[in-house]
């Protein structure tokens, strides 16, 4: 009986390893980006804000954006992110506000500040765009999910990493990323 018991305390303990692993190894490979950045439309995936500034993550986001549209500066921009019940402001917002202070010109950069999730933030930008070769902006952890997405959205996407730091804060978000991808998939 002990024996059983050992033995189904193992397999369950095997396929709870096997879940985590998976989708980690998944996330992990995806997170220095894929593809070329082609210059023409970049996507920031919003998140975050307090009250009225980005969080650390968000931030790292607005930095990476600035160098891309200082690298590539005949391209357009588009923030997306809606006003969560805890944010002053939306995302979108909140980073058209970063972005414009920060000497990027206002007529580069559309707000879509209606979603609420990634799925309704690429949902809503498809629908806005005549192009489907777009630049897709977030967080390392996220861009697999991010790149799923987008392609189910009709995109085809170059990813662009923001590498988070420090390891600290990537640890949380990088499990909560495993459950957001099962998530993702089974919805």
């Amino acid at each position: 009986m002990k024996k059983t018991i050992l033995r189904v305390l193992c397999g369950l303990l095997a396929l709870v390893l096997v879940l985590l692993l998976v989708p980690a190894v998944l996330i992990a490979g995806g997170m220095d980006g894929t593809g070329e950045p082609g210059g023409e439309v970049l996507i920031v995936l919003g998140t975050t804000v307090n009250g009225t500034e980005p969080s650390p993550l968000l931030k790292q986001r607005l930095d990476a954006a600035l160098d891309y549209l200082n690298t590539y500066p005949k391209a357009n921009c588009i923030v997306t992110g809606g006003k969560g019940d805890a944010e002053n402001l939306s995302e979108a917002q909140c980073m058209y506000n970063y972005l414009t202070a920060a000497g990027i010109d206002p007529a580069r950069i559309t707000m879509e500040d209606r979603a609420t999730s990634t799925v309704e933030n690429l949902r809503n930008v498809r629908a806005m765009l005549d192009t489907n070769d777009v630049d897709i902006l977030s967080s390392d952890f996220h861009l697999y999910r991010a790149g799923l997405i987008a392609r189910d959205a009709g995109f085809i996407p170059s990813l662009i990493p923001a590498k988070t730091e420090p390891l600290s804060l990537l640890a949380p978000w990088f499990l909560r990323e495993i459950f957001a991808l099962y998530g993702y998939l089974f919805s």
